[in-house]
Formats: structure tokens, C-alpha cells, sequence
């Protein structure tokens, strides 16, 4: 009897022990087979411009520029013009050493003297058939002679002050005070600031897009947080065969001076403008084929949210922001952040709240659970007095 109680006990035991393992195992199974959420980020689809553009680098140069040579020979004596100083046309930059050129001048005039008057007697003397005709004309061709060559002395006198041919700021200085300048010789660079252009070449499928007065946007590396505004201002009608590009010159005027010639920049062609369009972000589009996807978050609880895979169609991209025509709407929550890891259907955690506060907005509001608490806000000053009271 006491052996059959004992095999019954173990029986039990076996049959308890066995139901919790089994139970055990299938809680175990359940939570893995529940599904994990991915942590995502989001964004709103909202209505804004967008706008067409061709993007390109450029090196700024100026459009009119001088390299001042000197005209003559002489010693530097006088610099009156240094590197930055704003110029004009026919301001004197130098002057060179002008004591050759005076005496040049004099003797010159001294032969002229002397012509005129040995012209003047042979014109005397031929009216009164006194000299030949070929001998006056000669006296005479020599006169005229000698005042073209007393004008040249005189241009040589001038050319001793070293002029600027145009307005413009001095780029460069390439002489000092004593050095011997030989005709030919550089001395000074003059650039002229305003306006500055930038000469890209663009592909030849925009040929269509881009016209002449179009305006230009400007960032330049070296002035940050500023964009500066210009126009196209020449647009080449030939199409380089080796490139497949064609020659767009784009102009800027710049009254501070702040854009100098040989700066690097970026600049920008709008060639079409949308307002107040349906945007996402850019970085909620996911392209697959040649065609355009996002993930919406849907879900009327926070346990219950999942992203649904919709196909977009699309237009203009400015700014980090896509135009869409079709597939979303506004208010709409897109993913951005954690796509990668997700597919149509996969549960997601909204890790910026958007899914959240939307909940938020529209849960319906517990009418008596609000009249209660207004009613005890009413009675528990009156609980109070009444405690006072009894006290």
C-alpha cells in the first residue's frame, strides 16, 4: 500500500512538473514571436515652394582689366598709386624721369624754328619766280615733317606720367621708386570690381531652360552666410561637341566690393518656381528602380503603429525638401530616419512623437471622468471647513 502511494506522488510531481515547463516554453515562444518595434524618426508632409535649378562652381573674374606698360624709357621717380586705391581713367599712377624727353621736345621745336623760316623765304622767293617748284615743295614737305616729329617729342614728354586707361581698383604693383623702365615694361594692374562675372558650362539638356536675365544666386566660400544676386547675362548658342556643354557668362554687381576677382563659389540658376505645393523631406524618400517610395506611419495607438510602404510620384527638389504630386497628403507622417530597416507592415516606435501627439489630439475626451474631478475641486474645501469645525 505504502509502495502505491509512493508511485502516485512521483506521478503527480512528474505531470505538475511537466505542465509548468510547458507552460514555461510557450511563454517563451510567444514573446518571440512577438514582433519587436523599430525605432524610427519622422517628419510632417507640409505645403511650401519649391523651385528648378542648375547648381554649379564658378571662379569669379572680372570682366575688364589692364595690365599699365610704360610707353617710354626713364628712371621711376614718383609712385602716386599703391595696391587697393580706387583709380580713374587717366589718373597719373607714376611718373618717370622727363628731363630727356624735355630736351627731346626743345630740339625739335629748334629745327622747326628754323624750317618755318627757310619756308617762309622760298615762299617769297617763288612768288617772285625766284626758286624752282620742286625746291619750295621740298622746303615745305621738310616743314611739315619736322612738326610731326616735334608732336612725337611732345607725346614722348607725356608719356613720362604713367596714366590708368580705365576705372578700377589696383590689383597689382610690379615697379619701385629707381628702377629703370624700359618701353614695354608692366607696372601696374587695374581691375575693374564692378560688375564681376562667373562663367560656367552647362550640359547641354538645360539648353532649353535657361535664358538670358534669369536670376542668379551666389554663395562664395570665403563669405559664409551670405548669398549675393545676379543675372545671366550671355548665353552662348554653340554646343561644344567635345563637352556636350555650352558656354553660360553670369554677372554680379557688388557695390562693397566684397567679391573679388579669383574667389571660388557656388551659384545657382532658378529656372521655375512652385508655390505652396505637398513636400516631404528628402531624406523620407527611398529610390528603388527609377521609382520613388516612402514609409507613412499609421496606427491608432502607439502599440499599433506600423509603416505602410506607398509609392510617390514626384517633382522640383529645393531646399531638402521633395515635391510630390501623388502618394501623400498633408499632415501625413513620413519616416526619415531608420528606413533601412523597415518594411511594409513592420511595428515602429515614432522616436520624434508626432504619431503620439496626434493620438493626443484626437482621443474623445471622458465627459463624466471631467464633471467628477470638477466636483471634488468643488467639495474638498468644504470637507475641509467641516473638519475644522468638528475639531
Amino acid at each position: 500500500m505504502k509502495r502505491l502511494f509512493v508511485l502516485l506522488a512521483a506521478s503527480s510531481f512528474l505531470a505538475l512538473s511537466g505542465c509548468n515547463m510547458s507552460t514555461d516554453g510557450q511563454e517563451e515562444n510567444d514573446e518571440e514571436n512577438q514582433e519587436q518595434a523599430v525605432p524610427v524618426e519622422t517628419a510632417l508632409v507640409e505645403s511650401g515652394d519649391v523651385y528648378a535649378s542648375w547648381d554649379g562652381s564658378v571662379t569669379l573674374e572680372s570682366d575688364r582689366e589692364a595690365v599699365v606698360v610704360a610707353k617710354t624709357n626713364g628712371i621711376l621717380l614718383e609712385l602716386l598709386a599703391e595696391e587697393g586705391d580706387e583709380v580713374k581713367a587717366g589718373q597719373v599712377l607714376a611718373r618717370l624721369d622727363k628731363e630727356r624727353q624735355r630736351l627731346e621736345v626743345e630740339r625739335a621745336l629748334a629745327t622747326l624754328r628754323r624750317l618755318e623760316n627757310d619756308f617762309r623765304r622760298s615762299t617769297e622767293m617763288f612768288s617772285r619766280n625766284l626758286t624752282s617748284s620742286e625746291e619750295h615743295e621740298r622746303i615745305r614737305f621738310e616743314t611739315e615733317s619736322q612738326q610731326a616729329a616735334v608732336d612725337l617729342a611732345k607725346l614722348q614728354l607725356e608719356y613720362t606720367d604713367i596714366v590708368a586707361p580705365i576705372n578700377g581698383v589696383v590689383s597689382e604693383r610690379m615697379v619701385k621708386i629707381g628702377n629703370l623702365i624700359s618701353e614695354q615694361t608692366p607696372m601696374f594692374r587695374v581691375t575693374e570690381f564692378d560688375p564681376l562675372q562667373g562663367i560656367v558650362h552647362v550640359p547641354e539638356h538645360e539648353l532649353s531652360t535657361l535664358r538670358k536675365g534669369q536670376v542668379v544666386q551666389l554663395m562664395a566660400d570665403a563669405l559664409p552666410d551670405r548669398v549675393f544676386e545676379g543675372v545671366v547675362a550671355r548665353i552662348s548658342p554653340v554646343v561644344d561637341s567635345s563637352t556636350g556643354t555650352f558656354r553660360v557668362t553670369t554677372e554680379f554687381s557688388d557695390p562693397g566690393r566684397d567679391l573679388k576677382p579669383g574667389m571660388f563659389a557656388r551659384l545657382r540658376i532658378v529656372h521655375a518656381t512652385r508655390n505652396d505645393v505637398v513636400t516631404v523631406p528628402r531624406d523620407a524618400i527611398v529610390y528603388e528602380d527609377g521609382r520613388s517610395y516612402a514609409y507613412l506611419v499609421e496606427g491608432a495607438s502607439l502599440e499599433d503603429a506600423k509603416a505602410k510602404r506607398v509609392e510617390l510620384t514626384t517633382g522640383f527638389e529645393s531646399e531638402g525638401r521633395v515635391e510630390v504630386s501623388a502618394g501623400v497628403s498633408l499632415g501625413d507622417i513620413v519616416v526619415t530616419a531608420g528606413k533601412g530597416s523597415i518594411g511594409d507592415g513592420t511595428r515602429i516606435e515614432d522616436l520624434s512623437g508626432l504619431l503620439a501627439g496626434r493620438i493626443e489630439m484626437t482621443e474623445p475626451v471622458d465627459t463624466a471622468v471631467v464633471a467628477q474631478a470638477d466636483a471634488d475641486e468643488v467639495t474638498e474645501p468644504a470637507t475641509a471647513a467641516d473638519d475644522t469645525e468638528q475639531e
